[in-house]
């Protein structure tokens, strides 16, 4: 678990220099009506407030105007309020996910609409953990150069089977 957890950590403070070398060679992904080619990585972080507060940073890959892979997408959530057999308990959950975005024609100056559907895999914990099946589908608007809101459900299947609903607010470099 050290190992992977250390990988992580790793992909996540070395994707950024790929992501900013595109930035100074002179792609613009924010710029994309004068038809210039939309392709390169970008990372992500954001934050999510509704029935858990959740952060999480997300690695990824433009493969033309309107269609990106969300490589990977690490997210740690502190799920407050959750009803075990009846019980109120606290959980702590990982959930390490891949997925595709998709975007719509821009609208103005940096703003544009997606939609994102992300599967993986999470892992919750307590006193003893549970592993499970993690589904996390988002749709919003970019409002201001890389700086975006949205909406997202995300349900959890497997022994901590429940369904968490968010406010995203994120930044994209």
């Amino acid at each position: 678990m050290k190992r992977f957890l250390g990988f992580i950590l790793f992909m996540l403070t070395v994707v950024p220099n790929y992501a900013q070398r595109e930035v100074y060679e002179g792609f613009d992904i924010y710029n994309l009506e004068d038809g210039k080619d939309s392709k390169g990585c970008a990372i992500a972080f954001e934050i999510g407030i509704g029935t858990e507060f959740e952060l999480a940073g997300r690695v990824q890959y433009s493969i033309g105007k309107y269609v990106a892979i969300d490589v990977l997408t690490l997210k740690y959530a502190y799920d407050y309020n959750k009803k075990v057999w009846g019980m109120k308990h606290n959980w702590n959950e990982f959930t390490l996910q891949t997925g595709v975005r998709g975007f719509t024609p821009t609208f103005g100056k940096g703003l544009k609409a997606f939609a994102a559907f992300d599967l993986g895999y999470g892992v919750a914990w307590k006193n003893a953990s549970s592993s499970h099946f993690a589904l996390d589908i988002t749709i919003g608007s970019y409002v201001w150069n890389g700086l975006y809101v949205g909406y997202g459900i995300g349900p959890l299947c497997g022994n901590g089977n429940h369904t968490d609903h968010l406010l995203k607010i994120g930044y994209e470099f």
